[in-house]
């Protein structure tokens, strides 16, 4: 116990160097820290920002894909803007020789529309986006098709581009998607 007490009286302290060596170790420790932890944090919100729009994609592609199975279509047709862009398809469906109401698939305004009613996501879809019908004899070379001589088919393929994005502090990340599928 004497000892113990003698060690609390004795006042001898630490020297400047070894207090300047001692926060120059913690500093380095806690900036390495510090790093590990931003690093752990971004790399969270980048994968979960990830997964929220490819959970976003699927369901704007699953949707697109359903509606064209459930639909049926006979006739498939361009959809095109005010400056004469592709942005989408008609499904055309004939029922004991009567039209049925068609159903027109477009990306416009930064959402996908499905007969005239937007999908809820909250995720930006970029003007990149496209819905666009190939018929046979058309350049199927990925572009968009610019063939005006045929405006519908009934067979051929259509090609799907989504490109979807969402903003985490002051970057941008983006998720393209592709799909083809013949008609």
């Amino acid at each position: 116990m004497s000892k113990l007490a003698n060690q609390l009286q004795d006042e001898r302290g630490n020297t400047l160097v070894e207090m300047i060596a001692a926060l120059t170790i913690m500093s380095l420790i806690m900036g390495t820290i510090y790093a590990v932890i931003t690093f752990g944090f971004d790399s969270y919100h980048r994968v979960n920002i990830e997964n929220s729009l490819r959970d976003e994609g699927d369901l704007l592609m699953s949707s697109v894909i359903s509606e064209m199975y459930t639909y049926g279509p006979d006739l498939i047709m361009r959809v095109k803007n005010d400056a004469n862009n592709e942005v989408g398809i008609k499904l055309v469906r004939t029922l004991d020789s009567e039209t049925v109401d068609p159903v027109i698939i477009k990306i416009e305004n930064n959402a996908l529309y499905i007969d005239s009613t937007a999908i809820e996501i909250k995720s930006k879809v970029d003007s990149e986006s496209r819905i666009v019908v190939s018929c046979p004899g058309d350049d199927v070379s990925g572009e968009e098709s610019n063939s005006s001589k045929l405006s519908h088919c009934n067979s051929g393929l259509i090609m799907i581009k989504l490109v979807l994005e969402q903003q985490y502090k002051s970057n941008n990340q983006t998720l393209e998607l592709e799909s083809k599928f013949g008609f």
